[in-house]
C-alpha cells in the first residue's frame, strides 16, 4: 500500500512528546512490511529542525516531508502549526495514496489534508492518542477549532482509532458512531529496549544514588501531577529521592517553588536533558516510577516501559487503564495523598512485592503491546477503511 502519515511532528522532534515517536515508529514498521510510506509533518515544536524543509528526504527508508512553519512562536507556545506550503505538495499527491493516518485533529495540517482527502476521494483514519477531548493545554481553542473544523474531519474519517477507553467516550460524546471507532493500545518496541538495557548491563551506572529513589520521566507540565507527587513524597518516612526528568512544559518554576518551601531540595533531583540510555538507565535504577496525572486522555506508555525494565508503576486512575488490569492496588485516585503516600512506603519495604508485580507486568505487557499484533490491527483498519471508501465510491 502507498500510506500517509500526518503527525505535526517527527523524528527527532522527540521533545514534542510520545505522538511524534509512536508516528514515527508506526511508519517504520509499515515500512519494514513492505509498504511506501510517506510522512508529512513540520520543522519542529521548541525549535526548528536542521533539515531540508519542504522538499522530501528520506528517514529510515521513510519518504519524510518537513514543512517550514510559518510562525516558529506559534508552534512553540500553542502547538499551533503552520505549514504554508503543504498544498502546493498535497494537491499533486494526495490522490495518489491508498490510505491517509492522520495524526491528531486539531491542526492545520490535518485540516489541509482531510480537506484534499475528501477532495480526491482518498479514505483516512483518525488517531486520537488522547487528544479528543478538549481537556488538558487550552480547552478555548479546542472548543473553537472543533466547532469551525473538528466535527467535519472526524465525521469525514472512514474509522477513528482510540488509544483508550477514556477516548473511545471521549469519540461518541462528539457523535461519532460507535462502530467508526477502533481501540487500538500504542505498541512497545521491545527490541529496541532491550538493546539499551542490553547497553547499560555491559556498563557502569551514572544514575545508581546511595538511596533509593522514585523515578517520574515525561514532560514537567502542570497536569501531570508533580505537584500531588511531591507532596506525597514529602510525607513518606523513608530515606529515599525522587528524580523528576523531562523538559519544562511550562510548570517548572511553580515546581521549584515547591520543593524549596517543603525543604525538599537535597532529596528531589530534575533533570532536564534526558538522552535514551539515560532514559532506561533511569528506569532499571528506580525502585519504583511513579505517574500520577490528574488527566490524560490516552494509555501512559512510560509506566509500562518502567515494568518492562524491571521497576513496578504507580499510576492515577487518569493513567491507570493497563496498570488497572495488571494490579488495581497500584492505582491512585489523584488528590489522595494518603494512599499515595502508603503506597510507595509500601513498595519501598517489600522488595519481593516489587519483583512480583514487575513479573506479572512484563508477562501481561509483552501479550498485549507486540508491535505485531497491534500493526495488524492498524493495517486491518486501513484495509476495512479502503473497502468502504471503494463500496462507497460504486453506491455514487
Amino acid at each position: 500500500m502507498k500510506i500517509l502519515q500526518v503527525t505535526n511532528f517527527f523524528k527527532p522532534s522527540w521533545e514534542a512528546g510520545g505522538i511524534a515517536r509512536v508516528a514515527y515508529e508506526i511508519s517504520k514498521e509499515l515500512v519494514n512490511r513492505g509498504h511506501e510510506v510517506t510522512v508529512y509533518t513540520t520543522d519542529g515544536f521548541k525549535y526548528r529542525l536542521n533539515v531540508k524543509k519542504n522538499t522530501p528526504i528520506n528517514v529510515d527508508g521513510i519518504k519524510v516531508y518537513y514543512f517550514r512553519n510559518l510562525s516558529n512562536y506559534l508552534s512553540r507556545k500553542l502547538v499551533i502549526t503552520t505549514p504554508y506550503y503543504l498544498p502546493i505538495i498535497a494537491k499533486k499527491e494526495i490522490r495518489n495514496f491508498d490510505i491517509i493516518h492522520i495524526h491528531e485533529h486539531r491542526s492545520f495540517l490535518s485540516l489541509l489534508v482531510a480537506y484534499y482527502a475528501k477532495l480526491y476521494k482518498v479514505p483516512y483514519v483518525i488517531h486520537g492518542h488522547g487528544t479528543i477531548d478538549d481537556a488538558g493545554h487550552h480547552p478555548l481553542l479546542k472548543k473553537i477549532w472543533d466547532i469551525l473544523f473538528g466535527r467535519c474531519i472526524l465525521n469525514n474519517a472512514a474509522y477513528c482509532i482510540a488509544v483508550s477507553k477514556l477516548e473511545y467516550g471521549a469519540y461518541v460524546k462528539r457523535g461519532i458512531t460507535p462502530r467508526k471507532i477502533k481501540i487500538v493500545y500504542n505498541f512497545l518496541n521491545f527490541e529496541y529496549i532491550f538493546s539499551f538495557l542490553d547497553y547499560n548491563n555491559n556498563r557502569k551506572s551514572n544514575t545508581k544514588q546511595k538511596n533509593h529513589y522514585i523515578l517520574y520521566l515525561g514532560r514537567i507540565h502542570k497536569l501531570k501531577g508533580l505537584d500531588f507527587l511531591v507532596k506525597a513524597f514529602s510525607k513518606i518516612k523513608y530515606d529515599a529521592n525522587l528524580i523528576i526528568a523531562g523538559k519544562d512544559d511550562g510548570f517548572l518554576k511553580d515546581l521549584q517553588s515547591m520543593i524549596s518551601q517543603l525543604n525538599l531540595y537535597n532529596r528531589v533531583k530534575i533533570i532536564s536533558e534526558v538522552p535514551e540510555k539515560m532514559k532506561f538507565e533511569l528506569y532499571k535504577n528506580a525502585k519504583i516510577f511513579a505517574t500520577v496525572a490528574r488527566y490524560m486522555g490516552g494509555v501512559a506508555l512510560t509506566p509500562l516501559e518502567a515494568i518492562i525494565c524491571g521497576t513496578p508503576s504507580i499510576v492515577s486512575k487518569e493513567a491507570g487503564e493497563i496498570i488497572e488490569k495488571i494490579d488495581k492496588n497500584f492505582v491512585v485516585q489523584y488528590g489522595d495523598l494518603t494512599t499515595l503516600k502508603y503506597t510507595i512506603e509500601y513498595l519501598l519495604e517489600n522488595p519481593k512485592e516489587r519483583k512480583k508485580i514487575v513479573v506479572k507486568g512484563k508477562n501481561y505487557i509483552v501479550k498485549n503491546f507486540h508491535k505485531r499484533h497491534i500493526m495488524q490491527e492498524i493495517l486491518n483498519i486501513y484495509k476495512k477503511a479502503i473497502i468502504k471508501n471503494t463500496t462507497n465510491s460504486h453506491k455514487i
